[in-house]
């Protein structure tokens, strides 16, 4: 192999290793129809490229070499990505071609990739990516610009194309570390500095008590039972208090309509006293009512206090107790 084969194998494996080769899937041959396609493609490239609509040609060169990757359209697309300004890209694509070149016997397309490689190379930006202290964890997967690079690439000068350098480290139980990098045009060499890898933060299971606790609370046996317990013997309560003011009221007018009626005979009176009677009658039967709905209701409260189901089981006794002077018999409980 000659020296300037060498050479030109040596810049070939510098850009794959940079990853900044512009690959193509790997198929079968193309069909009729396929080749038509890149064809009319790399003509549209052409064109484009004596409007100087270098962007534009570029993509389409490299959807023509997507179908069918040969040596012209490698140099074309080389060519075309110099303009632009991306140097590595060009640099790695003209090296190849000249390798190629090389194999198939065409002298003057290897001669003309060589010196375009060379010149090439005086102008590359390079990227170094400096490996964090305390070395990779196990598992990394490092990304330049959305492709991946071999771990054996840390540490040495990548050419890449100018502009902004997106590196990001990837690995099972750390943080992921994403790093941007502004590369000028060349020739020139950075150095990006890896921080160190910080472990992922581990989400806290509840303990089984912290769990138990945290879990919506039962409600109690019995606790509706005493809540109306409570509500109904509330309402007794109101009942006889107010039985008391109807009974006030109906006292108090029977006791005015004295002054209307005769002495001797109670219920001989004027149409004042009658009035007044008659108020006072409707009201004590009123109260009388209120009376005994305030015991039933009071009673029932107290029942349903007494009898409601507890966790402890139920505590209602009865107590009698005799004496010489009497005797009596309780109900009780614990509410």
């Amino acid at each position: 192999m000659t020296t300037r084969l060498l050479k030109g194998a040596r810049r070939a494996a510098w850009a794959l290793a940079g990853q900044l080769l512009v690959s193509v899937p790997a198929h079968g041959a193309p069909t009729a129809s396929e080749k038509a396609a890149a064809e009319a493609l790399f003509e549209a490239g052409t064109q484009l490229m004596a409007q100087q609509k270098f962007e534009a040609a570029c993509a389409k060169f490299e959807a023509s070499g997507a179908i069918e990757n040969g040596l012209g359209i490698k140099l074309w697309l080389a060519d075309c990505y110099d303009r632009v300004g991306r140097t590595a890209s060009a640099w790695g694509l003209f090296s190849e071609a000249a390798a190629l070149a090389h194999q198939s016997g065409q002298a003057d397309r290897e001669r003309a990739a060589n010196e375009r490689a060379i010149d090439l190379e005086r102008r590359l930006s390079k990227l170094a990516i400096k490996p964090p202290p305390g070395g990779l964890p196990p598992g990394v997967v490092v990304t330049l610009n959305g492709v991946a690079i071999p771990l054996a690439s840390l540490g040495t000068p990548l050419p890449v194309d100018p502009g902004s350098e997106h590196v990001v480290f990837r690995a099972p139980g750390y943080r992921v570390i994403s790093l941007e990098r502004e590369v000028p045009q060349g020739p020139s060499s950075f150095v990006l500095e890896v921080p160190r890898f910080e472990h992922e933060p581990r989400v806290a299971i509840p303990a089984a008590n912290e769990r138990s606790s945290a879990a919506p609370s039962r409600p109690k046996p019995g606790a509706t039972q005493r809540t109306l317990g409570y509500s109904v013997g509330a309402l007794g309560v109101v009942s006889l208090a107010g039985a008391g003011l109807l009974a006030y009221r109906a006292h108090s007018l029977d006791t005015d309509s004295h002054a209307h009626c005769l002495v001797s005979e109670p219920n001989a009176c004027d149409s004042t006293g009658a009035s007044l009677r008659g108020e006072a009658i409707n009201y004590g039967n009123v109260a009388t009512g209120a009376v005994l709905a305030g015991a039933a209701l009071t009673v029932t409260g107290v029942v349903l206090l007494l009898t409601a189901p507890r966790t402890h089981g139920p505590d209602v006794r009865v107590d009698a107790k005799l004496a010489p002077n009497g005797g009596f018999v309780a109900l009780t409980g614990r509410l």
